[in-house]
């Protein structure tokens, strides 16, 4: 039983607010690096383990909640967890050192990791299978939106005190802790329905369902999971600082034109929901956005290395695009393909942890790498990842064309 069409398109809308604004309080830092930087004057190398802390918890978290997330109680976990993220952007704009700032980042981590699990398991409950396309689309504007919020509350308010977007962050975050509790209680008492699309029967086991050929194309996109988000993270976290030392914008015009182009990433999950309309095979798709982000990485090397700036930033919103393309794929399109299985939750959250891998090493490698050899080689290095991660994303889709299962999944 699930949702009529008219809550369950409100239940994707609260999930996406809810999920943007959890967003918002996981980037903080990163969006108001330029400043801190300023602020602290230590080294790249430093400021980046901020980063990599919140990285490793979160990262952390996922491998917990693969077990144990569909026993977790969603509405006050989520509640919780959107209280603790912001006393933690509270603590960091109070904090005075890079050292107090690595633990409450790790903190936020750890609470961080507990959001979009709990929120897919809600989806996976409640909502009707013929919305799920809707979901995964939105889903996927959700972390676009975060993006493009924080960068935007950033540029605002960095030219008079960076401090002022953590304490927006917190306030916002209660609201949206507040209103998820509030409407997930409305939404177990409401009416349910009869999904005529899903399968009434489950075909196998969760346990069953993770053997051999299974488990093998889930490590594939493990690893396509790990490139994407080291080039992801990386980039995020790092260009506008590139924008700045490199190009000669003022700390609000390069956080303003990361902030662009995470809105202009919205086409990147556009791209998914048609790729995933077109190929059959999601590894195949993916390993061909690899291979796109290569190629525009391999322009971006160009443009950087002429400081041609227009080419530069041209070459950046493909590569952004494809960055998100990909994520929506390895978090929300798999996971939700093995919906009649179950544990849509367990499966989004262990995809995640690998992420989350990338992610840790990529702000700290990003900020060691441009220290000793400059952003000219981080831009080699992150080409090199992409085109590796093509060619596994490609073996992966023909490990899954063995199994009719796996073939209809991965």
């Amino acid at each position: 039983m699930v949702l009529s069409k008219k809550y369950g398109s409100l239940l994707i809308f609260v999930s996406c607010f809810t999920y943007s604004i959890a967003y918002l309080g996981r980037l903080s830092y990163a969006a108001n690096l330029t400043a801190i930087a300023e602020a602290y004057s230590v080294s790249k190398e430093s400021l980046g383990t901020v980063s990599s802390m919140l990285f490793f918890a979160y990262g952390g978290g996922q491998i917990l909640h693969f077990f144990l997330a569909k026993y977790y109680p969603p509405r006050l976990t989520v509640f919780l967890g959107m209280g603790m993220t912001a006393a933690c952007n509270l603590l960091l704009a109070l904090s005075s050192d890079i050292a107090s700032m690595r633990i409450i980042w790790l903190v936020n981590g750890l609470v961080q990791s507990f959001f979009w699990c709990n929120i897919c398991n809600v989806i996976a409950k409640y909502l009707a299978s013929s919305q799920l396309r809707t979901w995964i689309m939105f889903g996927g504007f959700s972390f676009c939106f975060g993006t493009f919020g924080v960068y935007g509350l950033s540029a605002l308010f960095v030219s008079v005190n960076y401090k002022i977007t953590f304490y927006i962050i917190a306030a916002l975050s209660v609201l949206a802790g507040i209103l998820w509790f509030v409407s997930l209680g409305f939404f177990e008492k409401a009416p349910k329905v009869c999904d005529t699309e899903q399968t009434t029967e489950k075909t196998q086991t969760v346990k069953g369902f993770y053997r051999g050929t299974v488990l093998v194309i889930i490590g594939f996109v493990a690893l396509s999971a790990i490139g994407n988000s080291f080039i992801r993270d990386g980039v995020i976290t790092w260009l506008p600082t590139i924008l700045k030392t490199d190009f000669g914008f003022g700390d609000s015009s390069a956080v303003l034109i990361t902030m662009g182009l995470s809105l202009l990433s919205c086409a990147g999950i556009f791209a998914a929901r048609i790729l995933s309309r077109v190929l059959q095979s999601r590894l195949t798709a993916i390993s061909i956005v690899f291979t796109v982000l290569a190629i525009f990485l391999g322009g971006g090397i160009l443009s950087y290395k002429k400081s041609a700036v227009v080419p530069f930033i041209l070459c950046f919103i493909v590569i952004i695009c494809a960055i998100y393309c990909n994520g929506n794929f390895i978090t929300s399109v798999i996971p939700f393909g093995i919906r009649k299985f179950g544990n849509v939750g367990g499966l989004s959250a262990l995809l995640d942890a690998f992420c989350y891998v990338g992610s840790t090493t990529a702000t700290t490698v990003f900020g060691a790498v441009a220290d000793k050899n400059g952003w000219s080689a981080v831009l080699i290095l992150i080409t090199i990842v992409s085109a590796v991660s093509a060619v596994v994303c490609f073996i992966g889709s023909l490990v899954a064309r063995r199994n009719e299962t796996t073939k209809q999944i991965f």
